[in-house]
């Protein structure tokens, strides 16, 4: 039997990506995926790659738009997939008009944030091309919602939502003890740590934390506030930090590849984001069974749902976020346990990548049985 193909088209190869990894991976013996980089070259780490299913196109980041479709183009032609799945909204512009040229029967446009349609240029693009899209995918409900909001004449079901799913497996085989996650960091066994991970980036929210942390710090002197990743604002963060005279309460690690090791040594995990599609960092804190005090923005309601594990917060609300990390902070051993149970529950119920898997499988077969291609 003539197996389904399917291409994913991402713009930049920066790693190994798990949530890729896993909606190429997990699909059953009837499809056979692919991604496709549109730059970036192989760098040995790609678990793709040891399966025979990534492709670098490695474009030169000069070559014009018209060059990039024109070679995705011949890609598609030659290969034939039945299914384009566009990751994105730069990637979904170009892989469209390719798609249309090549008659590759279906486009799937995959949305990973909110406000993506910012002016009405975007707008005006989109009218014209997501007409020719089969499906557009997004990763909660408030990014749907976005979606329907934002963009002209679009049927209600032509958009669909798909919760991002991990894999627990890696949670349970990588997370570490405490002391040994300490130990990696260089944190005191004594201290009590907020932990937070992301890049550090304007929509993260990071110098929220680094505010509401100096504001209850008399509160919690055994306290201190890592953060793993790095990203443009590294500096301004570190700089703000001194301001506050809490450097010496805050760690910077920088970016690590083995943060699902390190887990286990917070205390409370922290996502003070102020735009978010939904996070996988949070969902990987879940995992590891660790309360958690996120913003109240885009998906990350709806990973919270009706659970007690932990508190939501409005975005940039500084004196809201203290209050939260006071308020965790002061729970006995026992609620907190509780808490974090509650969050593991909640990956295992909901946010798993066998429920993902299945929900993409089934959203590819309708589109295959539909016959609208």
């Amino acid at each position: 039997m003539e197996k389904h193909k399917i291409f994913h088209i991402i713009k930049n190869y920066k790693g190994n990506n798990p949530l890729l990894n896993s909606m190429i991976l997990g699909l059953d013996d009837r499809f056979d995926a692919r991604a496709c980089y549109l730059f970036g070259s192989p760098d040995g780490k790609n678990l793709l790659d040891s399966h025979g299913k990534a492709i670098y196109l490695d474009m030169n980041a000069k070559e014009s738009r018209l060059a990039i479709i024109q070679h995705l183009v011949r890609l598609l032609k030659s290969e034939q997939p039945q299914i384009l799945h566009c990751h994105k909204h730069k990637t979904t512009a170009l892989g469209t008009v390719a798609a249309i040229f090549s008659r590759t029967p279906y486009v799937v446009s995959h949305v990973h944030g909110m406000n993506r349609t910012r002016t009405l240029l975007t707008r005006l693009i989109n009218w014209l091309l997501l007409r020719h899209t089969s499906l557009i995918v997004g990763v909660s409900e408030r990014v749907r919602t976005d979606i329907l909001s934002t963009n002209w004449g679009l049927a209600r079901e032509k958009v669909v939502t798909l919760w991002n799913g991990i894999d627990i497996a890696p949670a349970n085989a990588l997370s570490l003890n405490r002391k040994l996650a300490r130990k990696k960091m260089d944190v005191s066994e004594s201290e009590f740590v907020f932990g937070s991970v992301g890049r550090l980036a304007r929509t993260k929210g990071h110098e929220y934390l680094l505010a509401s942390f100096s504001k209850i710090r008399e509160n919690c002197p055994d306290a201190r506030v890592v953060i793993i990743g790095d990203g443009p604002l590294r500096r301004d963060l570190e700089d703000q930090a001194r301001e506050l005279g809490i450097s010496q309460n805050v760690l910077f690690t920088g970016f690590r590849s083995d943060v699902l090791e390190l887990l286990p040594g917070f205390d409370i995990f922290v996502l003070p984001s102020i735009a978010e599609g939904l996070s996988l960092a949070l969902l990987e804190a879940m995992a590891s069974k660790l309360p958690v005090i996120a913003s109240d923005v885009g998906g990350i309601p709806e990973v919270f749902g009706n659970e007690e594990i932990g508190r939501l917060i409005p975005s940039g609300d500084i004196a809201a976020l203290g209050s939260a990390l006071l308020e965790i902070y002061s729970l006995d051993k026992k609620d907190k346990m509780l808490l974090g149970e509650n969050a593991r529950k909640r990956i295992e119920d909901e946010f798993n990548i066998d429920f993902m898997c299945r929900k993409l499988v089934g959203i590819y077969e309708s589109l295959l049985m539909s016959g609208k291609g």
